[in-house]
């Protein structure tokens, strides 16, 4: 059995104002319809191997996501609550020592695929392919990742470069590079370097070994938050206490044998309105989205209210229930910075 560990636990902030009373994988943003959420169940049931799912969530969402999964009548899904966000160390850590410890039917043998909540893919089966590689090197108990082949040179995603190549489609990697400027994006997809997904696969007793070499203090703060946690799929308000810090920080860019799988198909995080645009625009979508544009060029709005373009160029506007957004698209990326720079009620 896989444990499959979804990180939806982000404020989702670069997808304000939606995201203000929903979290991002709960928000409609695909063209079906669908949220998130259920795409990303739907890409883990494509998978061959017998899984499990557990949900990583913040506290201040845990009703919104019980009657979402309730009302889509979504079983066998098990949530871990955190007490407030922490990033993806703390995450990802804390529920790979909670399965070590036997909680959600684990072990320290256990296999996690620990993978964001806010990407879409054009195939599922090219991912199933990717972890199925991944999975024939198990037993070695290597850090393993995916690997996404660009399709354009982003500034917005990290980037991975590979050395030789293990077995097919299965590659060592030789480092981690972090979100370039456009022209070292261009040179990395030139040099045929892949985006870095955010998803990893592991086994328990190697991740919190390579915790123990390389985090000892983040590690001793989680098992403390362990023991206080009366419901340990609850953690304790000690959670706050454990360094917050991106799993790639605190333990992918320090481990020297790391393995990937290239996972060739479209793929998109859906991070910010500019992502989210250009999806509903690669599916044909953008036509159904309420609004004209008149002596105007490249504007979007999704709104459930009509929206009248006049003299404008290149404008998102968003309509949420308690503000309204008018952003440059160029410019979509820099909304968390924002919020952050200005401890709004946002």
């Amino acid at each position: 059995m896989i444990f499959i560990y979804l990180m939806a636990g982000g404020s989702g902030s670069r997808l304000w104002p939606l995201s203000e009373t929903h979290p991002k994988p709960l928000l409609k943003l695909l063209p079906n319809g669908k949220t998130i959420l259920e795409e990303t169940i739907k890409r883990i049931d494509s998978l061959d191997q017998q899984t499990k799912i557990i949900l990583g969530i913040n506290n201040s969402h845990k009703k919104l996501f019980e009657d979402f999964l309730k009302r889509k009548k979504i079983k066998n899904i098990e949530l871990l609550v955190e007490p407030c966000a922490r990033d993806t160390a703390a995450a990802i850590i804390y529920f790979s020592y909670c399965l070590a410890k036997g909680e959600y039917g684990g072990s320290v043998e256990s296999t996690v695929l620990a993978t964001p909540c806010d990407q879409v893919l054009d195939s599922n089966d090219v991912f199933s392919d990717a972890v199925n590689s991944l999975l024939k090197l198990n037993a070695e108990k290597k850090l393993m990742t995916i690997g996404i082949k660009p399709h354009f040179a982003s500034t917005q995603y990290g980037y991975i470069k590979t050395a030789k190549e293990i077995m097919p489609n299965v590659f060592s990697v030789e480092k981690f590079i972090e979100k370039p400027n456009q022209k070292n994006a261009k040179k990395y997809v030139n040099d045929g370097m892949y985006w870095n997904s955010g998803t990893f696969l592991f086994s328990v007793e190697k991740i919190i070994k390579s915790t123990e070499d390389f985090c000892p203090d983040l590690l001793e703060k989680v098992k403390k938050t362990f023991k206080k946690s009366k419901n340990k799929k609850e953690p304790a308000a000690s959670f706050s206490e454990i360094p917050k810090i991106s799993f790639d920080y605190a333990i992918v860019e320090r481990e020297k044998d790391i393995c990937m799988s290239k996972c060739d198909t479209r793929w998109r995080d859906l991070g910010n309105w500019k992502e989210v645009v250009d999806f509903f625009e690669e599916k044909g979508e953008i036509k159904n989205l309420k609004f004209e544009e008149f002596v105007s060029k490249n504007n979007t709005a999704i709104s459930e209210k009509k929206v009248i373009f006049l003299g404008t160029e290149d404008l998102i506007v968003v309509d949420g229930p308690n503000g309204i957004l008018v952003a440059n698209k160029n410019s979509a990326s820099e909304l968390k910075k924002y919020i952050k720079k200005t401890k709004s009620d946002i």
